[in-house]
Parts: structure tokens; sequence; C-alpha cells
């Protein structure tokens, strides 16, 4: 069935064309509009499906971003623990670090202490039996007594504790020393081997 369409000539622009020719014209004219429409209403729909798709587009872009911004957030929570974890273990190494180093001195304090306190026995030892024969000296036992590492160490830590602390004319142990005693405990060091 064809469609009738109805047009009302208000200004008069087809008065001198015949009907015939006027249903002609008005048909032609129908279907240019329709035409023009057509593609006016084509390119409207490309450009509006254009503007769909760079709306997808950016969607999917927006998407993808926030879904690596998702992927960046686990990993820095992840990165996070994994230094907090460091950060404790670091802080227990460190309070172990501090407690053995804390012993080693608490050690080789008592070590030098006894070390020193050996050679002033030492020491006060030789000065009485420079005065007293029944005094015997066992150089080997004080050497043990001190834990000292070695003879020449323990040699050593003797002749210049003696140089440091013994002095002629002054007093050690209740005894005045005299050039003789400082040369008198030198001799029985440097014999003993």
């Amino acid at each position: 069935m064809e469609k009738i369409y109805n047009f009302r000539d208000k200004n008069d622009l087809l008065e001198h064309i015949d009907k015939g020719k006027k249903s002609s014209y008005i048909r032609e004219a129908l279907e240019t509009k329709l035409e023009i429409d057509k593609k006016a209403y084509a390119s409207q729909l490309e450009i509006k499906s254009q503007i769909i798709k760079n709306y997808k587009q950016n969607i999917d872009d927006i998407e993808g971003y926030i879904h690596m911004l998702y992927n960046e957030q686990n990993n820095m929570e992840r990165l996070s623990e994994n230094l907090y974890r460091k950060l404790n273990e670091n802080i227990k190494e460190y309070h172990m670090i501090k407690q053995l180093l804390e012993k080693k001195n608490n050690i080789e304090d008592q070590q030098d202490k006894r070390e020193f306190e050996t050679l002033e026995k030492t020491v006060t030892t030789l000065l009485r039996s420079r005065h007293d024969e029944d005094i015997k000296i066992d150089l080997g036992f004080f050497k043990h007594y001190g834990n000292f590492k070695s003879k020449l160490y323990f040699k050593q830590s003797l002749l210049s504790f003696i140089d440091r602390y013994i002095k002629e004319g002054e007093m050690f142990a209740g005894e005045y020393i005299s050039s003789d005693d400082i040369n008198y405990m030198k001799e029985i060091i440097k014999e003993y081997d």
C-alpha cells in the first residue's frame, strides 16, 4: 500500500503548475528531503556510534588503569608487609647483636680485670721473692690463672705493667721500689720460657 502525503501550498509556490505535475514535484521534493534526512541521520548515527566507540574505549582504558592501580596497591601492600617483617627481623637481629656485644664486652672487661689483677699479683710476688727466698715463683701458674693467650703475651704484659705502674722511689705492695727491684723483675720475666 502506497503512502499518501498531503501538502498545503501556503505560499502558492506551485500555483502555475498543473495538478498532475504538482504532485510529482511534491513527490520528488519529498523523496529528496527523505534522502537528505537519511544521509543526515546516517552521518549523525555514524558520529554518535563513533562517540559511543570512543566512550567504550575510554571506559576500557579507565578500567585497565583501575585494574593496574589495584595491582599496584596489592604490590605495595605486599611490599609494605615484607618491609615490616624485615624491619622486625632487623630489630631482633640488632638486639641479639647488641646483647652479644654486651656479653663480649663484659667478658673482655672481666678478662682485662683478671689479667690486671694477675699482673699485679705476679709483680707483688716477684717483689716479695727478691727479699724472701722461701717464696717460689711459678710464672706458668700466673699465666694460666690470668688466662693469658700465650707466654709471649704474658711476658709483654708483665713488662709493660712494670714500665707503667712500678716507678723507682715509689711504694708498691707495701714495699719501697728501687732500680735493683725493677731490674730483678725484668730479668726473671725475660728468663721465663
